[in-house]
């Protein structure tokens, strides 16, 4: 969100880009933002016509895997499962009337009211308003916790890793999704959406040392058998000489549309091409830009899927 700026860090060991909040940011005003107009933010508006498609569909959890890898993931990791399953995050709460409508047994979890309320209005009572740590003092367990496209959003990602290990039953697993870091080559620095929109940029090497430090044991799911796994090469910015990401939101709140995107973004390569061809280097970057290391991707054919799906299951131990 303009015209905000933020540190970015990057760990050379296990390929962990993130963002550095200053202290006392409140994320909550930018989220009541988005969600308060998410049919028009660029980037947010596709979940609510999730939202919209999963209520009309018949096999609804089938219609979300083919729209997209992440729920593509979630789907093979949990085939044969039984369990019960805690949703974190819920948000619009279509994945979770979707495993429930695929004879799963899932809840719903979110802080926000609204949320929370807009779900059970339109799926039914599959949701609960509260945090982890209530939902653990309250003695609830499940078999499952699911995270997608969650972590990433997180300041305090061990945090609520730990709060939700006191909500996994003995035997139980985490299911998260999450941006591939390794998709990209190592001179990317940041290629995902800005902060503070996102935190954390995750490569396996990441879950690994995540896992080792929660006395856990990390599985990737294999999600080469996606129907569109062809296009992951991303030859479309395989020679920009620089991929910028731009706020979706403009200082006034107000969503920035995809064509005043495009004229920004035109208007940062045209101001490149002249200090190029004058022999001088990209000094002079107008504010609303995200600077970043040219978009050299992984060498070879194939490429890594842009989305990690990860299962994380614990000892019978408890974090602590």
């Amino acid at each position: 969100m303009e015209p905000d700026a933020f540190d970015i860090a990057k760990c050379d060991h296990c390929r962990t880009s993130f963002a550095l909040l200053p202290d006392g940011y409140d994320l909550q005003p930018l989220y009541d933002t988005i969600y308060s107009q998410i049919d028009v933010v660029p980037g947010y508006s596709r979940y609510s016509t999730f939202a919209d498609n999963v209520a009309k569909s018949a096999a609804p959890l089938v219609y979300l895997a083919e729209q997209e890898v992440t729920y593509w993931g979630i789907r093979k990791a949990l085939s044969g499962f039984t369990g019960s399953i805690l949703e974190v995050g819920t948000g619009l709460g279509y994945l979770t009337y979707a495993l429930n409508k695929s004879g799963f047994t899932a809840t719903g979890v979110d802080i926000s009211e609204v949320a929370v309320s807009a779900a059970r209005a339109r799926y039914g009572d599959y949701y609960v308003r509260n945090s982890l740590t209530q939902l653990a003092s309250a003695g609830e367990t499940f078999d499952a916790v699911v995270m997608t496209e969650l972590i990433e959003h997180l300041p305090d990602v061990y945090g609520v890793l730990r709060e939700c290990d006191q909500l996994l039953s003995p035997g139980g697993f985490l299911l998260i999704t999450t941006p591939n870091r390794d998709a990209w080559a190592p001179e990317v620095v940041w290629e995902v959406e800005g902060p503070p929109v996102h935190l954390w940029w995750f490569s396996e090497s990441s879950f690994l040392a995540m896992a080792d430090r929660l006395a856990y044991s990390a599985e990737f799911v294999d999600l080469a058998d996606y129907p569109a796994a062809r296009t992951w090469s991303l030859e479309s910015v395989a020679g920009s000489p620089c991929v910028s990401r731009f706020p979706v939101l403009g200082p006034d709140g107000r969503p920035i549309s995809r064509a005043e995107t495009s004229y920004r973004r035109w208007v940062v390569s045209t101001l490149d091409s002249v200090l190029e061809h004058a022999g001088l280097t990209a000094i002079a970057r107008p504010p609303f830009v995200v600077r970043k290391h040219p978009a050299v991707l992984s060498s070879g054919e194939e490429h890594p899927c842009p989305t990690l799906c990860v299962k994380l299951s614990r000892s019978n131990v408890r974090v602590r």
